[in-house]
């Protein structure tokens, strides 16, 4: 999948550090594109006997860098999600809310926070952290320092990753709004939907239209959003192993690419149901 805010954010903050070549693999995401202006890196790939790897929890989100992974002699993980997968010498922290929040212990003990790296940095927290909102007083600390040592306020950050959704996108959500299948449990509604293409965005869509949870699925991939109650990173995980993909993220943000994704959802389905009672399915147009 394309690089967000984070995973860009991170590895321009290397790169600007310690000169390192990047390559993104499957391009940056619409939200990421402004932070992309202060990453140079290559669309080929860049074969390296070591590889830093930053954001990225399983060999399935590395896209079409599966292959430099794999020829790497030496790989470096700096990571943030709760179960990692991918082989080499690990950095992984769950209790980070981003992978740049990890950074800006490691740049802030080794006196490397400029204004440009404190900047870019915040980005990434504010975008991981969901504008904030999850965000505990740790991360809140975290982050006003990076504005003060960016000599910045929360505005010029926000300004960073604002963007305007193209017209593919904005009809990819709106599919996503007339074709789902809503399950109820009660007053817990969770919300099915294919398109295909812009699947995160889809479900954060469907999601800011009342959803509690919202699976949307396309040829190859499925994307969970969650606002709370339902850990998706754990239950995407083990579907997609029992599927023979991959999955992971975090608990109100996941996504697997497995062969068959419908049965995948339905078996997310099943899982999310368990405990409730009272199920009602509406279908499109019903």
């Amino acid at each position: 999948s394309r690089a967000d805010v984070d995973a860009v954010a991170s590895a321009a903050a290397l790169q600007k550090r310690f000169g390192w070549r990047a390559y993104v693999p499957d391009g940056v995401s619409a939200p990421a594109r402004k932070v992309a202006e202060y990453l140079k890196y290559t669309e080929a790939p860049v074969f390296s006997e070591t590889l830093v790897i930053v954001d990225t929890s399983s060999p399935g989100m590395l896209g079409g860098g599966r292959e430099v992974y794999e020829k790497a002699n030496r790989r470096i993980v700096i990571d943030h999600h709760r179960e990692n997968s991918l082989q080499g010498l690990l950095f992984v922290d769950p209790s980070f809310v981003s992978t740049t929040e990890i950074l800006y212990e490691v740049f802030r003990k080794g006196g490397w926070l400029d204004g440009e790296v404190s900047l870019l940095l915040a980005a990434g927290i504010l975008t991981d952290s969901v504008g904030l909102s999850i965000a505990g007083p740790e991360t809140l600390r975290r982050m006003a320092d990076l504005l003060e040592r960016a000599g910045v306020n929360m505005e010029e950050v926000y300004e960073m990753i604002r963007w305007e959704r193209d017209v593919s996108e904005r009809i990819a959500r709106l599919k996503a709004a007339g074709r789902c299948e809503i399950h109820r449990f009660g007053d817990f509604l969770v919300v099915v939907s294919e398109v295909g293409s812009f699947e995160s965005s889809a479900a954060s869509a469907l999601i800011s239209l009342g959803a509690d949870v919202a699976l949307v699925y396309s040829d190859d991939r499925v994307v969970g959003r969650s606002t709370g109650g339902v850990d998706l990173a754990k239950i995407f995980k083990e579907v997609a192993e029992e599927l023979g993909g991959e999955g992971g993220g975090h608990p109100s943000a996941a996504g697997m690419q497995v062969k068959n994704p419908r049965k995948a959802v339905l078996m997310v389905l099943e899982r999310i149901s368990e405990g409730r009672s009272g199920h009602k399915v509406y279908r499109p147009c019903s």
